[in-house]
């Protein structure tokens, strides 16, 4: 925002506005989720995130389309972590489940600290090219993608079997 010279007001009321709407959306999602299953509803809302970080990386050239990208990024975000915050009760084992979650959520700060060290000399060297923050988005989107369906061929026994083939 600050590098297009976007006012911090104007920042605000865009991010109230994000804020709104993901509330909106929260109930809906959570039927989704219900409806559909939370690892579906994650794994489309991650390709809807890969589809806006790609689109935002390319289209972000002025105030305008930054307002678009920033609440597209913001709901689409909400709507990743309301859809995934059931996974972990859905996919651990019950009896050794603060064992699993300890485990994810301590390889997700760490991959937040790691990210963190990595990004911030990537925009220093680049002039601080910020387009490149979506461009990590978007690539880190595909590999949680990758991921999600080497996950779901595990879980449907198919793994060993592609991999012997």
């Amino acid at each position: 925002a600050d590098s297009l010279g976007m006012d911090k007001a104007v920042l605000g009321k865009l991010l109230a506005t994000s804020y709104a709407l993901s509330i909106g959306l929260s109930s809906v999602i959570g039927w989704m989720v219900d409806r559909y299953s939370a690892a579906s509803v994650t794994v489309w809302t991650m390709g809807l995130y890969l589809c806006v970080a790609c689109g935002g990386f390319l289209a972000v050239h002025d105030l305008q389309s930054f307002a678009v990208v920033y609440v597209l990024h913001v709901v689409v975000a909400g709507t990743y972590y309301t859809a995934a915050a059931s996974l972990p009760m859905a996919l651990f084992p019950r009896a050794r489940f603060l064992q699993f979650d300890g485990a994810k959520r301590f390889l997700f700060c760490t991959s937040n600290i790691a990210l963190s060290f990595l990004l911030g000399p990537m925009l220093d060297s680049t002039g601080h090219d910020y387009g490149l923050t979506l461009l990590s988005g978007a690539l880190l989107a595909a590999a949680s993608l990758v991921m999600f369906r080497r996950l779901s061929r595990a879980a449907r026994g198919r793994v060993g079997a592609a991999s012997s083939a």
